[in-house]
């Protein structure tokens, strides 16, 4: 396994910066979502239950998550790190496959960080980890994978010069 060198390594606040635009993301989905839960009292207001709201936050968390797995499945990139020019490698400077990502490097950290009490700490040092000097974090040694800026990944279909 090779690391990265340092100048292709994505900075640590590029990470941030890429987490922060993937944040906003959703809550500007969850936001779009609770306008379709907003009861009409004017005219046309029922007081029954209506599925409406069920199905557009439905079709908007499916939404995100389409788009978000087609850019991690194509270029390793969540809206976010697209954003901010960064991408998850390999340890060989080659895009991380999609499976990987899933159930490497996020669905272990996600179902560890719902552990009450032992999943808030285990979160904040998952964290922490990104000032290591090679910048991986917990869920990237869990996955054995890396973020680097886009220009540097080899052997991806859309590559920058």
């Amino acid at each position: 396994m090779e690391h990265a060198d340092n100048s292709a390594l994505a900075s640590r606040w590029a990470r941030f910066g890429a987490a922060i635009v993937d944040g906003l993301v959703w809550i500007l989905v969850a936001v779009i979502a609770s306008f379709s839960l907003t009861p009409d009292y004017g005219y046309g207001y029922s007081s029954y239950p209506s599925d409406g709201p069920i199905i557009a936050i439905g079709i908007a968390v499916v939404a995100i998550l389409a788009i978000n797995m087609f850019l991690l499945y194509s270029r390793g990139q969540t809206i976010g790190k697209m954003a901010l020019g960064i991408t998850i490698v390999d340890m060989n400077n080659q895009q991380a496959r999609l499976l990987k990502v899933i159930f490497l490097r996020w669905l272990p950290v996600a179902l560890i960080s719902a552990i009450p009490f032992v999943g808030g700490i285990f979160a904040i040092v998952n964290i922490l980890l990104i000032f290591r000097d090679d910048k991986r974090c917990i869920h990237d040694l869990f996955a054995g994978t890396q973020v680097i800026k886009r220009s540097y990944v080899r052997g991806a279909e859309i590559q920058m010069a």
